[in-house]
């Protein structure tokens, strides 16, 4: 097991000085959020980026380990867009091929109560991931779904359901028990119970509710904003 730092909450920091902070902190590795316009992350497709990016964490002893890309067009009804998600995850592959790392993390698509055709929605995403997972498992990646809201994989009983599914070692599951407890899904005992043989990485927050019987509220799940103040938090 490895205790790698994650880009999500070193929104204010380059990505350079979001590595040489992890270094300092004697974690021992990077997951780095892969999209345009983050202050802290890789551009999309900026392969000099990428490698400069993999000189200095490897010469700071913090490899890059993972990718966080933050497409959710994958199970889209428009052909165009699940085309470009799926696009830009093969992009991601890319990079994470030339950096090292051997996790991506992955949205389930998109999905919430406003939404109809679960099943059109949920074989779009299946197939999807099962067109991708041979690219990935050629290049030394496992793709990584992870449990959150707005997404087809709220729950860990719908992410191991997906994940078995698809039914490659390539694409596993990405466990973040927080994410479980802010929709009160699953408590982690029945988690581990669903998922526990899947995982292939762990997001790990710091968790404090104000008000814990309140009902969750779900937000659109989108591309993170470079202004945002994430919770503290550490990935494996």
């Amino acid at each position: 097991m490895r205790i790698i730092g994650h880009t999500l909450g070193t929104p204010e920091q380059t990505l350079l000085e979001a590595l040489e902070l992890f270094a300092a902190a004697g974690l021992e590795g990077a997951e780095v959020i892969y999209q345009n316009d983050y202050r802290s992350g890789l551009p999309v497709g900026d392969d000099a980026a990428a490698a400069e990016a993999a000189r200095v964490a490897d010469d700071l002893g913090v490899p890059v380990v993972g990718l966080a890309p933050y497409t959710t067009g994958l199970n889209h009804e428009d052909p165009a867009q699940r085309r470009a998600a799926l696009d830009e995850l093969r992009a991601t592959v890319d990079c994470a091929h030339r950096v090292g790392a051997t996790r991506i993390r992955v949205y389930a698509g998109s999905w919430g109560a406003d939404r109809t055709d679960h099943a059109g929605h949920w074989e779009r995403l299946r197939a999807s991931l099962s067109e991708l997972a041979p690219l990935a498992g050629d290049a030394g990646v496992r793709l990584c779904v992870e449990n959150h809201f707005g997404t087809m994989t709220q729950s860990a009983k719908e992410t191991a359901r997906l994940i078995r599914e698809v039914d490659s070692p390539a694409v596993r599951v990405l466990y973040d028990q927080a994410n479980l407890t802010f929709t009160h899904d699953e408590a982690w005992p029945e988690a581990l119970r669903e998922q526990g043989d899947l995982i292939g990485h762990v997001h790990v927050k710091d968790l404090v509710f104000t008000d814990p019987d309140a009902p969750f509220v779900a937000s659109e799940t989108a591309r993170v904003k470079a202004d945002e103040r994430a919770v503290r938090s550490r990935a494996r």
